[in-house]
């Protein structure tokens, strides 16, 4: 679904199935609301252009999305080329990623990811990936995230990106390495207020308008649960909340094979040779096991 050159409007409590490409793009478009949509199991390559979830584009400005699912996406939360912001991502999850989230290519601006839980969060200098992404975004904050996987926040000169609060592995950029840190703030903790996004709602239109586009989980901090519960299944009202399965190992790089934690990594070149041998780091042997992570540790097939 797209919207191009829309303003002011409304995609409300749609599940997308089997889309190759997105749920819902924003292309050129202002002031509209995505609340309540998932995109679930896209059915295309996992390259590039494809499994794009819920995906800004162009030069619109204040685009909300809210409690929103994916599963099996690439680029989940995500944003185009020269992207002007502000937009927001807010209480969304993603399992069973294929890829990062954040701004993706081309220098866009003003994004705000608000307690949004995914496997990989990354605000970085791409250089010549892809059709040469160069510098993903700036003024780029990530607020109470949670990442099952690694988290890179770089920044580039006379701009800056920020983590303030949530869980995660922090790491470094693999195209840059050498790009100098953003700004961490509270990492591994959370941070009060619990939405940036709310608190800033309530400061201006006051706490009816909060209670105008919220749930009672996401003011408790339970809507991560919900939202897996729900996996766009129903209405999100009448979902029974289920706490996301967190790899307690060592994640694979596409999130769905969860290694004992002695292996140090999970799968790839030399993986027989780790700690605990080909049936413990593995991705191969792991998957053949088809233990699920929901009902054993590591090592585990995510769910």
């Amino acid at each position: 679904m797209a919207l191009r050159g829309a303003a002011s409007s409304w995609v409300r409590r749609v599940t997308a199935v089997h889309f190759g490409y997105s749920a819902v793009t924003l292309d050129d478009s202002s002031f509209n609301t995505v609340e309540e949509v998932a995109q679930l199991d896209p059915i295309s390559q996992v390259a590039g252009g494809r499994r794009y979830s819920f995906y800004v584009a162009g030069s619109g400005v204040g685009n909300l999305f809210n409690r929103c699912f994916a599963r099996e996406g690439r680029h989940n939360f995500v944003t185009g080329s020269r992207v002007t912001g502000p937009h927001v991502w807010l209480d969304s999850l993603s399992v069973q990623n294929n890829s990062d989230e954040g701004p993706h290519h081309r220098w866009a601006t003003g994004l705000l990811f608000d307690n949004t839980s995914s496997q990989l969060f990354n605000a970085q200098n791409r250089a010549d990936s892809g059709t040469g992404h160069g510098w993903a975004g700036a003024q780029i904050l990530f607020w109470n995230l949670l990442a099952t996987g690694t988290v890179v926040r770089d920044a580039p000169s006379a701009a800056m990106n920020w983590v303030v609060g949530g869980f995660g592995t922090k790491a470094d950029s693999s195209f840059t390495p050498a790009e100098p840190d953003g700004w961490w703030e509270s990492w591994q903790t959370d941070v009060s207020p619990r939405s940036l996004y709310l608190a800033q709602l309530e400061d201006r239109l006051g706490a009816t308008a909060v209670a105008n586009v919220t749930i009672p989980e996401q003011l408790t901090g339970d809507i991560w649960s919900l939202l897996n519960g729900w996996a766009g299944e129903g209405l999100l009202a009448d979902a029974t909340p289920l706490d996301p399965v967190v790899c307690t190992g060592v994640l694979s790089s596409n999130g769905q094979v969860c290694c004992a934690a002695s292996c140090g990594a999970c799968g790839g070149t030399g993986c027989g040779g780790f700690p605990g041998g080909a049936d413990n780091c593995c991705t191969g042997s792991i998957t053949t096991a088809g233990l699920s992570c929901a009902t054993n540790p590591p090592p585990c097939v995510m769910p």
